[in-house]
């Protein structure tokens, strides 16, 4: 408060969850505006959370692999002159925003960010080969994602990788 605005850079390959209050009130100086970075899987602002990013020129950016949730009673600020910005992976999965965000979000799909590996989301990410949307053992998918016909063909698994017969 009072100084210049600072930066956060909160960075997860996993979850990232808020449930707090972060705070920034610093003043813009020259090329230095407060800049708030959040990156990871799955982001949840919980409700009674807030991003107050108040400094003048205020910047939130957010980079989701696979979900970012802004829960009602949750709040994400900008100062004047501010943006709040969301990167997503999937354009099939857009953010969910029941809180408050202001100013509104610059959305923006970027297949480029990482997948991740997130074993029942339906996707097959790093590590996995497959994933059919649950965590349950005995249907074709292991409960870690795993294809459970390559883990059969496969005894020395997992000190060896699945199927790694080129088949």
């Amino acid at each position: 408060s009072g100084g210049i605005g600072g930066l956060l850079d909160l960075d997860s390959e996993q979850n990232l969850t808020i449930s707090g209050p972060i705070v920034s009130s610093g003043v813009a100086g020259g090329l230095a505006v407060g800049q708030f970075f959040f990156r990871g899987c799955r982001i949840d602002v919980l409700g009674g959370a807030s991003i107050d990013n108040l400094s003048a020129g205020g910047r939130n950016s957010f980079f989701v692999a696979d979900r970012l949730r802004v829960l009602s009673g949750a709040a994400v600020r900008a100062g004047t002159g501010g943006q709040n910005r969301i990167q997503y992976r999937d354009s099939g999965v857009p953010p969910q925003i029941a809180g408050v965000v202001s100013p509104a979000a610059i959305l923006s799909v970027n297949p480029a960010l990482p997948s991740c590996p997130l074993c029942g989301n339906g996707s097959v990410n790093l590590g996995e080969t497959c994933d059919d949307s649950n965590v349950a053992g005995g249907d074709g998918c292991s409960a870690d994602c795993q294809h459970e016909g390559c883990i059969a063909q496969t005894p020395s698994y997992p000190s060896v990788p699945l199927c790694s017969d080129g088949n």
